[in-house]
């Protein structure tokens, strides 16, 4: 039987509920041969649209008719219409999917018991502890989970007959920033704290309760928190959050269990509940029932190795932007992203998979090119891809195989895609397998992915201007009527050989130097453009002689040959040929443009005798100029 495809979508905020959600996933689908595609992204309410929609891109990329089921993690997705679309392209693909967060068409929705846990948590705040005065900071308004916990309060409330004030009630959309905003309001504005902040999720209960202890009040015993989720976090805070454990792992599990079943045949269940607990804690005004001080010491021990560890990620970013901006091309990404990866140990693990959009490398040279901002590209360029350290060669391949090659050997594999962007503008994507634990910790995920997006970003601007600059330099060094190179360059190259000739590093070369005869009869007698078409037919002439050297136009009428390679060690007879089609077009019967005279002459660099370029360069024009005075007698205009 072939391997089964389950996708998943998610953002990556509250890492740690996250990472046991799909952790249950990834149990729940144990010894069954089923491999999870997880699509995620750090999107948020408050980014600016053009970041936000750079972000969400990512869940454009499968082709879900190449699934077996989906999972969406709707608890992370109050993002307009994410949710919907995502559930009409699983239900337009024919295959089953579960959710959670929120309910939706065709679909299987999993939930926590939400509102008995949110209930048992405002039951024990008003009849254990005799609290009457409740703040409430919730989520998003359009979230189910945010709206079913506010409901149990309300509704415990009513039960004891207890009055809520609706001004009690801040909206932060799971922004912790909004809760300290409001503490420092009210303590600005002298207003009175309330009994009890009851926080939809542990974030903002930590961050409200770390608030309130920079504000001067202490918690519990001037003010009380509670939050929900029951993370790790908030467990080892001082003081520890009461909370309430929707058991997310289960969660996963279930999920897993339900696809599981719709695969032999099962019809999906409308929806599958999950218990809840409530922990009550520190937070609160209670003696926390679990061994909080095991925990804290088993954290302590981790700072350091968290140091540590950072240390090692902002050293590895550091790298990764040295070597990649020392690059010079867009094959040169390619080189040194295979030299960061496969000479170290990386964060990313032995398995990682960088792939491009194509218009990332056609941008370099036409800047105008407008990258994709919805969607991904038939054909991709996998531009780095290693499994198990071993260096994948696939260059461009069809997104909708997503990762460019895949170990068949190992089963119930994780592939955890990334999106590449700047602002709108979709880069790629990035693709980390196999350790779910990446996921857990949002600092560090994030911070590797937005630095590698800036690193992408600059590099691409590094090109482009590289580019755009020799672009201006071959304009400013380039004779706009024959195309050849210019005084500029000239002047350029003087100077660099005298530097050379200096330092005693001098390779051979010789000059060449040419004066167009009968140039100013014909532009007296036939006109400038004759006389500019006279000039071109002889520069012509000159570079199909001297194929392998650098030619300048000098002068309005004066080119110069740099003689170097095959040109130096064959001058002599490439200038007696160039001379003996001169003589053959003075006999021929063809029109005064097209009836070429050049002066010709010769030096080579002496060793012994010169000092800088300029001595070669007299010792050339001296020979043409006795060159042109041999040719001038007795030529005319026929």
């Amino acid at each position: 039987m072939a391997t089964r495809k389950v996708a998943v979508f998610a953002t990556g905020w509250s890492e740690a509920v996250l990472t046991a959600f799909v952790s249950g996933i990834i149990d729940g689908f144990k010894d069954t041969d089923t491999d999870v595609y997880f699509f995620m992204c750090y999107a948020t309410y408050y980014d600016q649209i053009e970041h936000r929609s750079g972000e969400l891109n990512i869940f454009n990329l499968p082709n879900l008719e190449d699934f077996d089921g989906a999972v969406i993690y709707g608890n992370s997705l109050d993002f307009g219409t994410i949710f919907d679309e995502l559930n009409e392209k699983c239900n337009k693909a024919n295959i089953p999917l579960v959710a959670t967060g929120r309910p939706g068409k065709n679909m299987c929705l999993v939930r926590s018991d939400n509102y008995t846990g949110a209930y048992e948590l405002a039951e024990h705040l008003i009849t254990e502890h005799g609290y009457r005065d409740f703040f409430i900071i919730e989520g998003s308004p359009d979230n189910m989970d945010s709206n079913t916990r506010k409901k149990a309060l309300l509704d415990c409330l009513d039960k004891h007959n207890i009055p809520f004030n609706p001004e009690n009630l801040c909206t932060t959309r799971w922004a912790p920033d909004r809760v300290e905003m409001l503490l420092n309001k009210m303590h600005d504005n002298g207003e009175k704290m309330p009994e009890v902040f009851v926080c939809a999720n542990d974030i903002l209960a930590l961050c409200c309760t770390n608030t309130l202890q920079k504000l001067g009040y202490n918690v519990p015993e001037d003010v009380k928190v509670t939050g929900f989720d029951h993370e790790a976090y908030s467990q080892i805070y001082d003081p520890a959050i009461s909370s309430v454990d929707q058991d997310m792992p289960e969660m996963g599990r279930t999920c897993a269990k339900v696809l599981l079943d719709a695969f032999e045949g099962a019809p999906l269940p409308e929806e599958m509940v999950v218990n809840s607990k409530f922990y009550p804690s520190e937070s609160c005004g209670c003696t926390c029932l679990e061994s909080l001080d095991l925990l804290r010491r088993r954290s302590c021990r981790g700072i350091f190795e968290n140091h540590l560890v950072d240390s090692s990620l902002e050293n590895e970013l550091y790298n990764i932007e040295r070597v990649i901006m020392k690059g010079n091309c867009y094959e040169d990404l390619r080189a040194n992203l295979k030299s960061i990866f496969t000479n170290s140990i990386t964060y990313v693990g032995p398995s990682l998979h960088i792939v491009l959009e194509p218009l990332y490398k056609k941008s370099i040279f036409e800047s105008s090119k407008r990258f994709r901002t919805n969607g991904y590209s038939r054909l991709m360029d996998a531009i780095f891809s290693m499994e198990d350290r071993n260096i994948i060669s696939v260059n461009s391949f069809e997104s909708s195989k997503l990762v460019p090659q895949i170990d068949e050997g190992k089963g119930n594999r994780l592939f955890l895609f990334l999106p590449l962007h700047e602002e709108r503008n979709n880069f790629g994507y990035m693709v980390m397998c196999d350790d779910i634990s990446k996921v857990s910790n949002y600092n560090r995920l994030s911070k590797y992915v937005n630095r590698f997006n800036v690193i992408l970003s600059k590099y691409l601007q590094s090109l482009t201007l590289n580019q755009l600059n020799r672009k201006l330099k071959e304009l400013n060094e380039k004779d706009p009527l024959t195309h050849v190179k210019n005084r500029n360059a000239f002047e350029v190259l003087e100077e660099n050989m005298n530097a050379a000739i200096a330092s005693s590093v001098t390779p051979r070369f010789g000059v060449a130097m040419f004066d167009v005869n009968n140039l100013k009869k014909i532009n007296d007698q036939l006109g400038h453009d004759a006389g500019d078409e006279y000039i071109v037919n002889c520069c012509k002439m000159i570079c199909e002689f001297f194929k392998h050297s650098p030619i300048y136009r000098i002068g309005g009428d004066e080119f110069m040959v740099y003689l170097a390679d095959s040109d130096y060690d064959n001058c002599d007879i490439i200038l007696m040929a160039l001379r003996d089609r001169i003589d053959v077009l003075k006999e021929s019967n063809l029109s005064p443009v097209e009836t070429l005279s050049i002066a010709s002459g010769v030096a080579f660099f002496d060793f012994e005798k010169d000092t800088c370029f300029t001595d070669v360069f007299k010792r050339a024009d001296e020979a043409m100029y006795a060159n042109k005075v041999l040719m001038k007698k007795g030529e005319e205009i026929r």
